[in-house]
């Protein structure tokens, strides 16, 4: 029995101010998960079809000159075949379902993405104790964010169209999490000495006046280094959760 699940996730395109830019995709969240392919391809047409009529074409990056010569006259010829008319370049033809989804690929304009997963592999989201609330992305998708090893991993950096996104990400990220801890070492750490030992062999925690606090310079190092931290706590600064696709569809 295949370990595979369909995974339906929303795309949404970087804006330049002028139109939507293909080339700008960011993940965003689960629409809907599905272990039968046949019904999860037909779900992601219906889906595809339904949002490309949502907005003109004109306001896409391949109406304003972003595509090939290639890409431009497959559109052209595929227009004309299925309508009998000239593409205008600015509306988008009414055609079948079918059509429009053969559109919606030869044009790029594809709102979801279908990604096969393997369900066998964990999933796992970031969980702020303090706000009491799961970590999401910082883009306009604001989708949940995942720590794994996966086609859903969103803390890496190839899945924002630029830096601004990855680093608001990381420094909303470390702002909202609780660095300075009270009370004395064991009631921090049911290790006291180990905790007591971190402390000492590392410039990145302080401990003065039953206060640990916990310098962060938001980036991977930080992150990895309170992971080792929350090892030690009762309480710990964030929490690594896995959770299963159907209960991350459940998060966006």
């Amino acid at each position: 029995m295949s370990n595979n699940k369909y995974v339906i996730r929303h795309q949404s395109f970087g804006y330049n101010d002028e139109w939507y830019v293909l080339d700008w995709a960011m993940q965003g969240a689960i629409k809907a998960v599905y272990s039968d392919q046949r019904e999860a391809e037909e779900q992601y047409k219906k889906l595809i079809v339904r949002a490309l009529y949502q907005d003109d074409y004109y306001n896409f990056s391949i109406a304003n000159g972003e595509g090939d010569d290639q890409q431009y006259a497959a559109i052209a010829a595929f227009i004309l075949e299925k309508t009998g008319e000239e593409f205008d370049g600015e509306l988008i033809p009414e055609m079948n379902e079918d059509d429009a989804f053969e559109f919606a690929k030869l044009s790029g304009i594809l709102h979801y993405q279908l990604i096969e997963i393997d369900d066998s592999l964990p999933n796992y989201v970031l969980f702020n104790p303090a706000t009491q609330s799961y970590v999401y992305a910082s883009t306009p998708e604001e989708s949940v964010l995942l720590t794994g090893q996966n086609e859903l991993f969103l803390f890496d950096g190839k899945n924002y169209v630029d830096d601004y996104w990855q680093e608001q990400t990381i420094n909303d990220f470390f702002a909202d999490l609780k660095l300075e801890l009270n009370g004395t070492l064991e009631e921090l750490s049911d290790s006291p000495t180990l905790l007591q030992q971190l402390i000492d062999d590392n410039f990145w925690l302080s401990y003065e006046n039953q206060q640990l606090k916990v310098k962060s310079f938001a980036d991977q190092d930080s992150f990895n280094w309170i992971k080792s931290l929350n090892a030690l706590l009762k309480d710990p600064i964030f929490e690594i959760r896995q959770v299963t696709l159907e209960e991350l569809a459940t998060l966006n």
